[in-house]
């Protein structure tokens, strides 16, 4: 263990946010020091994450949580959908976490992102927190609500997708639910149990 922390500490990790790993991950900083050292090496030359950016310690945390057998696959699930080395190391360096969803949960958002709303890899590298949302509890919904808005032809704020579901639900609420709950007044009843069930 104390060669585990002293290789954070050549690092550049400071002894709070070593703290953070030792109360997150304990198992990780218990590690053989020779699996722990290729850990750091793997965010920091296969992800491009250097030491002293913001992100490298959810980035070690995201890679040490796993198996290499299931982050593998997860990254494979990404290749088969099309994206390229560099936008999977984009995404990654931009929110860490979404290489440790489960396979369900990745094909789940790039198949309605990608085949249904026809999203290149690009944009979805460079907006990872499209693939962070809830599928059933945000995005599904929200797009729901919109469609209804649209079908109706009633005017509406003209957001594109990603900042609609960056809003807060409360904010969503503001801006497309209450203004119409007289055209359509089980709108926010419908909405309201999708998200919550």
């Amino acid at each position: 263990m104390e060669t585990n922390v002293l290789l954070l500490r050549n690092y550049g990790f400071s002894d709070m946010m070593i703290k953070k790993i030792v109360l997150r991950n304990p198992n990780s900083i218990t590690q053989k020091p020779e699996w722990f050292k290729d850990f750091l090496h793997k965010v920091e030359k296969d992800f491009r994450v250097t030491p002293d950016s913001a992100t490298f310690l959810y980035g070690f945390r995201a890679l040490a949580c796993q198996k290499q057998s299931t982050l593998e696959k997860n990254i494979g699930i990404f290749k088969s959908f099309g994206w390229s080395d560099d936008q999977i190391v984009e995404m990654f360096r931009k929110l860490p976490h979404c290489v440790t969803f489960s396979e369900v949960r990745i094909e789940k958002a790039l198949n309605l992102y990608m085949k249904e709303l026809s999203f290149e890899p690009a944009y979805l590298a460079s907006r990872p927190a499209l693939l962070a949302c809830s599928m059933e509890n945000k995005v599904v919904p929200r797009m729901q609500v919109l469609n209804i808005l649209d079908e109706k032809k009633l005017e509406r704020r003209k957001l594109a997708l990603y900042p609609v579901l960056m809003l807060t639900e409360s904010k969503f609420i503001d801006y497309f639910v209450l203004p119409y709950k007289d055209q359509i007044p089980d709108l926010h009843e419908s909405h309201k149990k999708l998200v919550t069930s």
